[in-house]
């Protein structure tokens, strides 16, 4: 009984210094090269490209997809906060009807000289939606409205 004891007491002191020095990262998850996804996402589209210039400190891109008719960026924002950027050579209603289709017009907004429609979902998030001639730009997240202003005005 007493080494049963003793080799008890030794896996759960294992244990407590396992928890104790494992380290785990501020913000999990992926992380993807900004610069990269945009390069890509470049080469590979048929349409001029709609990306932001750089991101905040602290703020880091998290997924990329593109082709030749549409490109997504997924951004989270240092506390946590997700912004997702949708670039598709289709109309601006089917960009809404796949990405916000729950959505309500709730006005619009002058953004670096551009006329953006604003949505809001129920769940407060907005979505700014911008028809850009041969594509539709969608941004929509969860970060406040100073946040998602400041990255539609980075786009270029």
């Amino acid at each position: 009984m007493r080494t049963i004891g003793v080799l008890g007491a030794l896996l759960i002191a294992a244990f407590f210094v396992g928890q104790v020095m494992t380290v785990r990262p501020q913000h999990p998850g992926t992380t993807v090269d900004l610069d990269e996804a945009v390069k890509g996402a470049r080469l590979a589209a048929k349409f001029a490209v709609i990306a932001p210039r750089a991101l905040p400190k602290g703020w880091r891109a998290t997924s990329a997809r593109f082709g030749p008719e549409a490109w997504h960026l997924g951004v989270v924002t240092r506390d946590d906060r997700y912004i997702g950027l949708e670039q598709e050579t289709r109309p601006p209603a089917e960009g809404i009807k796949n990405f916000a289709p729950a959505s309500r017009k709730a006005g619009s907004a002058s953004i670096a000289g551009q006329r953006w429609s604003v949505r809001t979902e129920s769940d407060g998030d907005r979505v700014y939606i911008r028809d850009a001639g041969s594509t539709t730009v969608l941004v929509i997240g969860s970060a406040s409205k100073a946040q998602l202003e400041s990255y539609v005005a980075s786009l270029s």
